[in-house]
C-alpha cells in the first residue's frame, strides 16, 4: 500500500511539474524579454569584418551589434546594459567609426578602445532623418557612404541606391531604379547591388557607377540573388542565390567574375561578408539543429567551413 502511495505521489509530482513548465514556457514565449536559457530565433545577422580583420561584428539576438574576435575566440555585445538597437554595421576605412541602423535611420559612433559603448557618455551620430534608410556601406576613400533609401518617395517601401557624405550631408540617389543592399568595389569606381526590373519577376545582381552611369546587370534568371559583396581584389563578388532544390527553396553563397560570368556555388547559407585578405567569407548559416542562424566562416580556397558562435 506504502508503495502505491508513493508512486500516486511521485506521478501527480512529476504531473504538476510538467504543468508548471509548461505555463512558465509559454509565458516567456510571449514575453519580450527572455530568460538566459531562451534561444533567439535568429542568433546571427549580417557580419562584417574590421578593417584589419581582427574582429566581426554582426547582430545578434534582439537587434543589437555583437563582436567576435578572431583572435581570442570570444564575443560580447557592444551596446551591452542598453536598449538601442543596432544592426548592419560597417567600418570606416581606417577602423575609427563604425556606422549602423537603429530603427528606420542610419547613425555613426566612435569606436573605443575596449569595444563597448555606452551611451551616456558616448556621443552618436545620427546621419539620416527621412523615410527608410538600410545598409550602409562605408566608401573605400573613407569620404562617402552607400545606403538604401526610400526617401525619394516614403509612402511606399520601394528602395533605391543612396549616397551621403560621411557627416550625413548632400543626399543623393544615385539611379532611379529599384535597389537595395549596395557594396563598393576596392577603389571606389562602382557599387554592386540588387535591383528589381519590370522585365523581371526576380531580384539581380547589379553593378553601376557612383554618378548612375555604367549600370550593368550582372545576373539574369528565374532565382532570386541577393547580399552582393565585392573581394578586396576587385576581381570577385559573393551572392546569394535562392534556389530550388527537392521541392522546396534553398540559398547558397555564389561566387562570380565581375562580368556575370563563371558562377561557382561555395556553400550553403546567407550575407556573406569578404575578410580583409580576401582568403576568408564569413557568413551566416543554420546551426547543426536547423532552426538557428550562426555565424562561419568558409575558406575561399579550401572550402573548410568553421562555425564561429555557438548556442
Amino acid at each position: 500500500m506504502s508503495g502505491k502511495i508513493a508512486d500516486s505521489f511521485g506521478w501527480k509530482t512529476v504531473k504538476y511539474f510538467i504543468l508548471f513548465f509548461s505555463i512558465l514556457l509559454f509565458i516567456t514565449c510571449h514575453d519580450e524579454k527572455k530568460p538566459w536559457w531562451w534561444v533567439p530565433e535568429n542568433i546571427a545577422e549580417y557580419p562584417c569584418w574590421t578593417p584589419d580583420g581582427s574582429k566581426i561584428a554582426y547582430r545578434r539576438g534582439y537587434q543589437q551589434v555583437w563582436i567576435y574576435d578572431t583572435l581570442f575566440h570570444s564575443t560580447w555585445n557592444m551596446f551591452e546594459g542598453s536598449s538601442l538597437d543596432s544592426r548592419l554595421p560597417d567600418f570606416s576605412p581606417e577602423g575609427k567609426w563604425m556606422v549602423f541602423v537603429s530603427g528606420v535611420n542610419i547613425y555613426k559612433v566612435r569606436l573605443t578602445n575596449d569595444w563597448k559603448t555606452k551611451i551616456v557618455d558616448t556621443t552618436i551620430v545620427k546621419l539620416t532623418d527621412l523615410g527608410h534608410n538600410f545598409f550602409p556601406k562605408w566608401s573605400p576613400k573613407g569620404n562617402l557612404i552607400a545606403f538604401d533609401s526610400n526617401a525619394h518617395d516614403t509612402s511606399e517601401l520601394l528602395f533605391r541606391i543612396w549616397l551621403m557624405t560621411t557627416e550625413g550631408n548632400d543626399k543623393r540617389m544615385v539611379v532611379d531604379v529599384d535597389g537595395r543592399q549596395p557594396d563598393w568595389s576596392p577603389n571606389g569606381d562602382r557599387i554592386v547591388y540588387f535591383g528589381f526590373f519590370e522585365e523581371s519577376d526576380a531580384a539581380e545582381i547589379v553593378i553601376v557607377s557612383p554618378d548612375g552611369s555604367n549600370l550593368k546587370r550582372l545576373t539574369n534568371d528565374s532565382f532570386w540573388d541577393q547580399d552582393p559583396a565585392w573581394s578586396p581584389d576587385g576581381k570577385q563578388i559573393a551572392f546569394v542565390k535562392d534556389t530550388v532544390e527537392y521541392g522546396k527553396g534553398a540559398e547558397y553563397i555564389y561566387l562570380m567574375d565581375t562580368s556575370g560570368t563563371k558562377a561557382e556555388r561555395l556553400t550553403s547559407g546567407y550575407e556573406p561578408a569578404w575578410s580583409p585578405d580576401g582568403k576568408k567569407i564569413a557568413f551566416v548559416d543554420l546551426d547543426f539543429t536547423g532552426e538557428y542562424l550562426t555565424l562561419y566562416t568558409i575558406n575561399v580556397i579550401t572550402k573548410k567551413r568553421e562555425q564561429l558562435v555557438f548556442k
